[in-house]
């Protein structure tokens, strides 16, 4: 009786060892690899696969129940891990020649996956904290990315197809997002994330695009997608400043285009810029800071410039349906090539709209105060409108059809309304309201007409008409 019971005993604290031990598989194939395993703690494993000549496979593990995978497949390829906590898993997946794998995991539960096809690839993951997700996937050569995550929660995913493309993340908070992909040659694409649940997302197809988004705070998104070569897209979301629950949307589709949103130089929150670019060498700005503001830019040709300055809360530049010219006067956004349009709102609710079709036309509207609305409507070439309003409630519009128009329109007070409306070419108006409550019509069709219109007091009114 006394036997069985130590052998019962015996077999228990075997199957308990066993339980609690360690394990390394290594199996390597071919000429000068090299594996260097190191296991300290309970129920680690390991398992190297090497199948080639002089690669090199180092794994450090610090804790429990972590779990390390390594393949190499070519020559010349190196992967080094080092994991220091517990239920921390690593894999490293190594295709062809000349590629670097580094995994460094401090924590608990964080998961790493790195799978590199091709030559001289080089992938970096750097987790500090516990359940950060990192994966890579890099199909060429000479393509470079990074994740650095520290904190808790965080998710990070980079594609590469193409080579010598370079993707890079920095995530410091918890339950941020950030994903890139990249397809074509040369690109680069950088997210910063430095706050809890923010979201970033990047997409590049194409050749020598840049694509830069910085994030502080919480709760803010931003999307870049880019499609064509050597496109520039910046998105800055309270980097500097306070605030948050932000959203910028950039997409780019051509060659050489520029769009940046700039909602992080002073306090930001709740603001939306979108920004669309078809065609090449557009050019596309957005400034918001202040409370609810909603900017949108569209441009369709070439050599297009867009900028909105958005001060204060809950005004919107640019918002309406997207049209397919022919347009109505809710469109807003710029289609042909050398347009300019430039809005710059101080104060809340302004309302404002642009909308160019054709060539060459520049649009400028200038609200400071509150509640005022604006509209700039061009049909034709090398039109004209500049128009201010300084006081609240006012309301300013344009119409032009036709070619070399030009509106100048300042109302300066409260509730004043200007409205000038041209079909034809070379005409011009120059309005100015100084009091309130005035209301001017000019209406021109026909060519080279011209009409100056002063209304200084207030409750004027005006309505000249202009033809031939």
């Amino acid at each position: 009786m006394k036997k069985l019971f130590f052998t019962a005993l015996f077999l228990s604290a075997t199957s308990l060892f066993f339980a609690q031990a360690n394990v390394s598989v290594v199996s390597s194939t071919g000429n000068s690899n090299d594996v260097d395993v190191v296991q300290t703690g309970l129920t680690n494993n390991s398992d190297v696969l090497q199948l080639g000549d002089s690669n090199t496979a180092d794994v450090t593990q610090l804790g429990t129940l972590n779990d390390s995978d390594i393949d190499q497949v070519g020559d010349f390829n190196t992967a080094l891990l080092d994991q220091n906590g517990n239920g921390n898993t690593s894999i490293q997946d190594q295709d062809g020649d000349s590629n670097d794998a580094i995994a460094n995991q401090l924590g608990n539960v964080n998961a790493s996956s790195q799978n590199q096809t091709g030559d001289l690839n080089t992938a970096s993951v750097d987790q500090n904290g516990n359940t950060n997700t990192a994966s890579q996937v890099q199909v060429g050569d000479s393509n470079d990315t990074t994740i650095d995550q520290i904190g808790d929660l965080n998710t990070a995913s980079q594609v590469q197809v193409g080579d010598d493309n370079t993707a890079v993340i920095d995530q410091v908070g918890m339950l941020n997002v950030a994903t890139q992909s990249q397809v074509g040659d040369d690109n680069y694409a950088y997210a910063e994330q430095y706050g809890d649940f923010n979201v970033a997302a990047q997409s590049q197809t194409g050749d020598d695009n840049m694509a830069y988004i910085y994030q502080g705070e919480t709760y803010n998104t931003a999307v870049q997608t880019q499609v064509g070569d050597s496109n520039v897209a910046k998105s800055y979301q309270n980097d500097i400043s306070l605030g948050g629950s932000n959203l910028s949307v950039q997409s780019q589709t051509g060659d050489n285009n520029v769009a940046t949103v700039d909602q992080g130089l002073e306090y930001s929150f709740q603001n939306i810029a979108s920004q669309m670019q078809i065609g090449d060498y557009n050019y596309a700005y957005a400034y918001q800071t202040g409370n609810n503001n909603i900017s949108r830019e569209v441009q369709v040709g070439d050599g297009n410039d867009s900028s909105v300055y958005q001060n204060g809360d809950s005004n919107t530049s640019g918002v309406g349906p997207v049209p397919s010219p022919p347009a109505t006067f809710s469109a807003y956004g710029q289609y042909g090539d050398n347009n300019i349009a430039v809005t710059d709102q101080v104060g809340d609710y302004n309302d404002s709209k642009i909308y160019q079709e054709g060539d060459n036309n520049d649009a400028k509207v200038d609200q400071q105060g509150n509640h005022n609305g604006a509209l700039v409507f061009s049909l034709g070439d090398s039109n004209h409108a500049d128009l201010l309003s300084n006081g609240d409630w006012n309301v300013n519009l344009v119409r032009q059809f036709g070619n070399g128009n030009s509106v100048d329109s300042d109302q300066i007070g409260d509730l004043n309304v200007s409205s000038a409306i041209q079909a034809g070419n070379g005409n011009t108006v120059l309005s100015l309201q100084n009091g309130n409550s005035n209301f001017s019509l000019t209406t021109q069709t026909g060519l080279g007409h011209s009409n100056t219109l002063t209304q200084i007091g207030n409750s004027n009114n005006s309505n000249v008409t202009q033809s031939n």
